[in-house]
């Protein structure tokens, strides 16, 4: 993208919010995080609105972007240590699949294991709460459906994963939907449960 028009989207975000959640997603293209870092002003005021914006989804936009941007949680591997771990697996979905994915969790944990979910969206500083809990948990279980690929959130979670080189096991939700986009390119050739062929007690023990 020219670096004329990430300006203009830089000039329209104190008109329009929504315009923050447009340069997250952008953010993830390694020649847009060039241009957005170069930009000192817009650096300083994303440093500052984190620091002062008490609307969580406006935080969640900003300290997504700052996420992105910051290259040292680029080179940071956690140590896999199996007995350090706190949780087996950590639950990964849009809270717009919350109800399928609450059911996932309440029969993980009558299985024994250690279970990591947001079930009340985290507040405060989202990614780094995000960060921790996936270096902390051995498998990510990633809930895949249209909505969890459209949120700028869930690509996060799912790409660091991946960097964290955590086993990660995806499950369909929605029917008639296929993997596209970046998450089709993340799950590569990764066998999936497709729990829209199965009654649920079925697909869970799959």
């Amino acid at each position: 993208m020219q670096s004329n028009k990430i300006h203009l989207l830089i000039e329209m975000c104190d008109q329009y919010l929504i315009t923050f959640d447009i340069i997250w997603a952008l953010s993830f293209n390694q020649d847009i995080q060039e241009q957005l870092r170069s930009n000192s002003a817009f650096m300083s005021k994303l440093t500052h609105l984190a620091k002062e914006c008490d609307d969580q989804q406006m935080c969640k936009m900003i300290h997504g972007i700052l996420w992105n941007l910051d290259i040292n949680h680029e080179n940071h591997l956690a140590l896999d240590i199996k007995d350090g771990k706190t949780f087996d697996i950590m639950i990964s979905y849009s809270h717009k699949d919350k109800i399928l994915c609450k059911q996932i969790y309440d029969e993980l944990i009558k299985y024994g294991y250690r279970v990591w979910i947001d079930f009340d969206q985290m507040h405060g500083n989202v990614m780094d709460a995000m960060a921790q809990a996936i270096e902390q948990s051995h498998t990510i279980i990633i809930c895949m459906s249209e909505q969890y690929r459209k949120s700028n959130y869930c690509r996060a979670e799912a790409h660091y994963a991946f960097q964290q080189q955590r086993k990660i096991v995806p499950i369909l939700l929605q029917k008639h939907y296929k993997p596209d986009g970046w998450l089709l390119f993340l799950i590569g050739q990764l066998l999936y449960v497709d729990f829209t062929k199965y009654v649920f007690p079925q697909a869970i023990v799959i």
